[in-house]
């Protein structure tokens, strides 16, 4: 770890020299604030998560008439499950600025700053891969899926696309940008910070998509890994964001025209399979393309002096 200026180092900023996952590990940095806050957040998550469909729900049934079903699967009930996890944003804001004592900036990259470059650039490749992969694999698993598509298929789509990319982003900034710092902060090792938060937010994101199917949640627990690594590799959320983005909105696409949208919600045991290593593998290579893109590129991956 350097050391450089690090009496000049402000309260709450990371000293020169660290990488992403270490960034939380500052003068004000004690072991009791990642307690607090991690369960916090995603305590939070779940009341806004639930709210944002309850209020769906009440639209549903005061605009259109229709009954009070946490089963059924609405135009209005999908954005709503969708704007509550986008809510993460706000909520990372006030665990890193009121727990936390630091710059919102800090949150993005080891540059204070989300380097908007570094997602727009490899977007319409990463577009190309997923759907290849999509509309490859998709009909050789279609007995995966479940009833026909919705009469309101394009509805659902337009949602997906509009609402996704900020759901999307929204979980990266939490369970990358901030569980995997907070959970780091608690080592002092930049390997173990690593080791230590990549498992905290990897095991948390699998979690919190409450799959009973052993296949979904080793695919979750190997996406969460690999966002990690990418993260700490390219020192920001960028990569992150970029793959998750895509992954989401493609998929939502595909399943919006192809099949009942309720079957994307759908994580019960027995819906995941070894197929779903493919879904994996997806996801490792285009994590590891885009760290061997931005290292092309080298782009900073460490704080820079002051």
């Amino acid at each position: 770890m350097s050391h450089l200026n690090a009496d000049l180092v402000p309260p709450g900023a990371p000293t020169p020299g660290l990488p992403y996952s270490s960034t939380l590990r500052t003068t004000k940095a004690r072991w009791w604030k990642p307690a607090v806050g991690i369960p916090l957040g995603m305590i939070l998550m779940l009341v806004a998560s639930f709210a944002a469909s309850l209020g769906a729900m009440a639209i549903d049934a005061s605009v259109f008439g229709r009954p009070f079903d946490f089963t059924a699967m609405t135009p209005m009930v999908y954005a709503g499950s969708l704007l509550g996890l986008v809510a993460l944003i706000p909520i990372t804001w006030f665990l890193v600025r009121v727990i936390h004592r630091q710059s919102w900036g800090w949150n993005s990259s080891v540059q204070q700053r989300l380097r908007w470059q570094l997602i727009l650039t490899p977007v319409p490749l990463l577009l190309v891969l997923f759907l290849a992969y999509m509309i490859v694999f998709t009909p050789l698993f279609a007995d995966q899926g479940g009833g026909g598509r919705s009469p309101q298929w394009l509805t659902f789509l337009l949602i997906g696309v509009l609402l996704m990319p900020l759901q999307a982003a929204a979980e990266e900034i939490f369970f990358r940008g901030y569980v995997q710092r907070a959970a780091g902060s608690w080592f002092s090792g930049q390997r173990a910070a690593l080791i230590g938060g990549t498992t905290v937010s990897a095991v948390l994101f699998a979690s919190a998509h409450l799959a009973t199917d052993p296949w979904l949640n080793l695919y979750y627990l190997a996406f969460g890994v690999a966002l990690s690594i990418a993260t700490q590799l390219t020192g920001g959320l960028e990569a992150a964001i970029a793959i998750h983005v895509v992954n989401n909105v493609v998929a939502g696409a595909v399943a919006s025209y192809t099949t009942d949208v309720t079957q994307m919600f759908d994580r019960s045991a027995g819906v995941g399979g070894p197929f779903m290593l493919v879904q994996i593998a997806v996801i490792g290579v285009s994590a590891a393309a885009l760290v061997w893109w931005s290292r092309r590129r080298q782009v900073a991956t460490r704080v820079a002096a002051a």
